[in-house]
């Protein structure tokens, strides 16, 4: 923990750039794509290469801009980390019992390390807020970019110390809603926030532990009308079937192992990207990505109903699949009418 909290308190490089604000009407519908290929990202692209299917259908693309915006990042982790003392029920009716032992505050240790390090990348500029739960959720830190301020409640949550002793199954989506409704807020002094920045949730997440009996669509839904992506870092060894999946374009055998978790079917409706923890070949770099994603736009169609859920797929043009093969795209797969 502290080489990565230490790490923290280094001022990052300074970027001379101005937020872009985009042309756009209360109707548009904004997009934001990572474009990689060999995990890095692919430049260069421009408006003819990307094809969007709204609700399955091809839509004009009314604008793209490829410009890196600032951040605003919430930190969402528990603030206790455990581990089953036994295994539940077959038949689903009991829920085990958990303990906070050696080994899951190793856990807790490697995650928050990895917590740490993924906002290592954060800019001036950029601004982050941190979210714990365990009984309850609870706001550790509000928007800000002051570093030590960063720093500290990253140490927080991640002491055993301040540890909540006991954990209720639902309340990872209630501290997820927490995390929504803070970037919601930042519009009432923002208006622009929408569109010159961009937003993210970084959940911590030991799926293999407790807090994912929840249905995630709900959560999903909420994501999509704010336009936030969430990405979770994980506690699992770095197995094939992990790494081919985080680094996959698709396919049914990706969509039936993100559905097993529901942190990592959240991440790749939004948008988002998967970190484990314990993989020393995943550069952990969580930021980049989403700072350097293509913005897309579009209207949406005028005979739709305020409220309801529409489906988006970006891919990319065959011309420009042929000259990237191999490129794998992220974006949310769907919004909410306004």
């Amino acid at each position: 923990m502290k080489r990565f909290v230490a790490a923290l308190l280094i001022t990052a490089p300074v970027f001379a750039q101005e937020a872009p604000l985009f042309t756009t009407s209360t109707n548009s519908v904004l997009v934001d794509a990572a474009v990689t290929g060999d995990q890095r990202v692919i430049e260069g692209l421009g408006r003819e290469d990307f094809v969007v299917l709204e609700n399955g259908q091809p839509i004009t693309i009314a604008g793209m801009a490829h410009d890196e915006l600032p951040l605003d990042i919430v930190l969402v982790c528990r603030s206790v980390l455990v581990g089953p003392a036994a295994p539940p029920d077959p038949n689903g009716d009991n829920l085990p019992h958990y303990h906070m032992g050696a080994q899951a505050a190793s856990v807790s240790q490697r995650l928050m390390n990895a917590a740490a390090n993924a906002v290592l990348g954060s800019r001036p500029g950029d601004r982050v807020a941190v979210v714990t739960y365990g009984r309850d959720p609870h706001i550790e830190l509000r928007f800000t970019s002051d570093r030590k301020a960063i720093a500290n409640a990253i140490k927080r949550a991640g002491s055993a110390d301040d540890a909540d002793d006991n954990l209720v199954l639902t309340s990872e989506a209630l501290a997820i809603e927490y995390a929504v409704r803070m970037i919601a807020d930042v519009e009432r002094d923002d208006p622009n926030a929408r569109t010159n920045r961009r937003r993210v949730i970084i959940m911590i997440s030991n799926v293999d532990g407790v807090g994912t009996r929840y249905a995630d669509e709900p959560i999903i839904r909420r994501l999509w009308e704010q336009n936030i992506i969430l990405s979770v870092i994980e506690d699992l060894p770095p197995t094939q079937a992990i790494k081919s999946v985080q680094r996959s374009s698709g396919g049914e055998s990706q969509t039936i192992l993100f559905r097993r978790y529901n942190p990592i079917r959240i991440a790749q409706a939004t948008g988002g990207d998967r970190i484990v923890a314990m993989d020393p070949q995943h550069p952990g770099d969580l930021l980049t990505p989403i700072r350097q994603r293509y913005t897309l736009w579009f209207n949406q169609p005028s005979d739709v109903t305020p409220g309801e859920s529409r489906t988006i797929k970006v891919d990319l043009s065959e011309a420009a699949r042929r000259r990237f093969p191999g490129a794998v795209i992220q974006a949310r797969e769907g919004y909410v009418t306004r």
